[in-house]
């Protein structure tokens, strides 16, 4: 199971019963003081994470949308399983439309912060599992319209300014994508795919085409 080997400590400034709570929970350091080169959870009024090659503190940011392509590739589906949920930005473009999306987000850190954005966003009745998505798909009974994952494949990108190599690090191991495909599609009518590189990937029934990235579909 995932741990949280790859953080130093909990970084609050000014210590407050949450980071006292997450630093006795995961049996991390807290500091006040400006930390090394380390990556640290970072706890304000919201929970995130702090490198020094950030420019400022990372928080998953979400916004309004306009129907974009991973709406096309959604389609009429209402019910979706995100198995790779990361910090949610997918499935809040995918709630902001009507749809029910269940999150699935197998490494700790990463759920904890994805918790807390919910909450700071007001979505407190969503459903956040923390587990591994091979895991979660073999004990689930429930039916979805459609099943998405995003497992973060091809070359390292920028956001905000700021490398997320770091971040990257910590998401949907590259080795496990094409295993956790093929058990999706025998759960699930519909499966989608986002990557940036179609070409390696096994043929899908259709593909949307974005910007940066396409959504490979698997219907049965």
């Amino acid at each position: 199971m995932f741990n949280l080997d790859s953080v130093k400590g909990v970084f609050c400034q000014n210590p407050c019963e949450k980071a006292l709570l997450i630093a006795k929970k995961y049996n991390l350091p807290l500091v006040v003081d400006a930390p090394d080169t380390s990556l640290y959870i970072y706890v304000n009024k919201r929970i995130g994470l702090y490198h020094s090659s950030f420019a400022n503190p990372f928080f998953p940011l979400y916004k309004i949308v306009k129907k974009e392509p991973i709406h096309q590739a959604i389609g009429k589906a209402k019910s979706i399983l995100d198995i790779t949920a990361g910090w949610g930005v997918d499935a809040d473009k995918l709630r902001q439309f009507d749809k029910s999306v269940t999150l699935v987000e197998q490494n700790p850190l990463i759920y904890l912060i994805l918790k807390d954005t919910l909450d700071f966003y007001g979505y407190k009745n969503e459903e956040v599992i923390n587990s591994e998505s091979s895991i979660f798909l073999k004990n689930n009974t429930k039916a979805y319209d459609a099943i998405y994952f995003d497992p973060m494949r091809g070359p390292k990108k920028r956001a905000n300014g700021k490398s997320i190599s770091l971040i990257q690090k910590l998401a949907f191991p590259d080795d496990k994508w094409e295993e956790l495909l093929y058990v999706a599609k025998t759960m699930s009518p519909k499966v989608i795919l986002k990557t940036p590189c179609f070409k390696s990937i096994p043929k899908p029934t259709r593909i949307i085409k974005g910007v940066n990235t396409h959504f490979a579909i698997y219907e049965s």
